[in-house]
């Protein structure tokens, strides 16, 4: 690997993705953006940088490794690459089947958490 990978590149596929998947229907923009999601996961140059239980996500790959800095940018990019394949691309309880429901928890304001 010769150069950095970041959550945000990732995240932009994905979004990239759903825009031409609702602009086309075409079912390759699908496939194209879950493998952007699996790079959160591990299937990238190194291993997993998110965590579902947590919400967190490290900043990215480097050619020595990764960088286990967990930034706002890497979170925030993370949380909203799962927002956007949910809303585009996940078919309902398939987040329960891929054990991604605790990442749901993580993204819901504090208050709302609590409450349910």
């Amino acid at each position: 690997m010769p150069f950095d990978q970041q959550p945000l590149e990732a995240w932009a596929t994905i979004a990239a993705c759903g825009e031409a998947f609702v602009s086309t229907g075409l079912p390759r923009w699908s496939a194209r953006a879950d493998m952007a999601w699996r790079w959160f996961h591990g299937d990238n140059d190194r291993l997993a940088l998110a965590n579902a239980a947590t919400g967190r996500c490290c900043d990215g790959l480097t050619p020595r490794g990764v960088n286990t800095n967990v930034g706002a940018e890497s979170v925030l990019a993370f949380h909203l690459a799962y927002h956007a394949m949910d809303d585009l691309f996940w078919q309902a309880g398939i987040k329960e089947k891929a054990g991604l429901i605790d990442a749901d928890l993580q993204t819901r304001p504090v208050a709302a958490a609590h409450t349910q």
